[in-house]
């Protein structure tokens, strides 16, 4: 029985994982989606991710949209079989990463209240994305329950990428054509690579069809 460990980015919440997590389950695995705090500093968040997982060696970590740095320290603190990125980006080899890059921040900065709060992910970019990602409404609604909204400043801040996590074996799974040159990055390190024609979200919308993909 496949076990798999499934991490959200942190500007969505654990409810987006719902539909695939159903999928995956009545496909036999067994399944967590790892809790925590949604103020967790960025640097502490693969120890407490860890924590927050059962037993969980020789799994298979799988690590959407942001999340992507975060999958190779949480897989090698709970001795994960296997990483697969859900496009999401790869990160370098060594050395630390932040949660997201400098251009992207300044697109955060312009957003943000006075308080420096920013506001749901589904906002980041004017209108809301939602009904053009999911038009399902009961699946939106899905995504909104749980929607976080993260502070500017949590983004100023590093983690550690763990030596030899490129040793783990690793796949991409490439939902949508914004994450198409890191499915490429995956593709030149040697990961195996699956491309779905879909969208950032399609793990909502047809998680039968990435379930395969993430179990291929």
């Amino acid at each position: 029985m496949a076990k798999l460990v499934l991490l959200n980015s942190r500007a969505l919440g654990t409810a987006s994982f719902g539909p695939l997590e159903r999928e995956l389950l009545a496909m036999g695995c067994s399944v967590e989606r790892p809790s925590v705090a949604v103020d967790t500093p960025w640097s502490e968040l693969p120890a407490r991710l860890a924590d927050a997982t059962r037993s969980c060696a020789r799994s298979t970590v799988v690590a959407h949209s942001g999340a992507g740095p975060l999958g190779p320290a949480v897989a090698m603190r709970i001795d994960a079989h296997a990483l697969v990125f859900l496009d999401a980006h790869v990160p370098s080899e060594g050395g630390t990463v932040a949660p997201a890059e400098p251009e992207f921040v300044e697109h955060l900065q312009a957003i943000a209240d006075a308080a420096g709060v920013l506001p749901p992910w589904n906002l980041w970019w004017g209108g809301d994305v939602l009904p053009l990602l999911i038009a399902d409404p009961a699946l939106r609604e899905l995504v909104l329950v749980d929607l976080p909204r993260l502070r500017l400043d949590w983004f100023d801040d590093e983690l550690s990428l763990p030596e030899g996590w490129r040793d783990i074996q690793c796949r991409y799974v490439r939902l949508s054509e914004n994450y198409e040159p890191q499915a490429r990055v995956a593709e030149a390190l040697g990961m195996p690579t699956t491309r779905i024609d879909g969208n950032h979200l399609t793990h909502i919308t047809d998680p039968a069809t990435v379930a395969a993909a993430i179990l291929a």
